[in-house]
């Protein structure tokens, strides 16, 4: 996946939507969630609906306020200057099989 940027134009602040962008066709599993994504070349997963804008957060603060709300951070992924981050939490202690 690939990090979508929008870079300063004018009077319009820099911003990362939080969005990702396959670089090719492949199908992604997510071991905690028990689920397999397949995605086309160029599709785009949102992150949450609609557009949404960056916080400012460190890793260690994430840590914390997963572990408050009953999560773990599963990965974590970053642009090549570390100036950008994107993470994925799961549920603490993994997710229970339904009967």
């Amino acid at each position: 996946f690939d990090f979508v940027e929008n870079p300063a134009d004018g009077e319009t602040p820099s911003y990362v939507q939080l969005s990702l962008s396959s670089s090719g066709k492949q199908r992604v599993h997510f071991e905690k969630l028990g689920i397999d994504l397949d995605f086309q070349d160029g599709e785009r997963i949102y992150l949450s609906e609609g557009m949404n804008y960056s916080c400012k957060w460190n890793l260690k603060q994430m840590h914390h306020l997963a572990k408050r709300s009953g999560f773990t951070v599963e990965a974590h992924w970053t642009n090549d200057e570390t100036n950008y981050c994107v993470v994925c939490f799961a549920p603490a202690g993994g997710i229970e099989a339904s009967a």
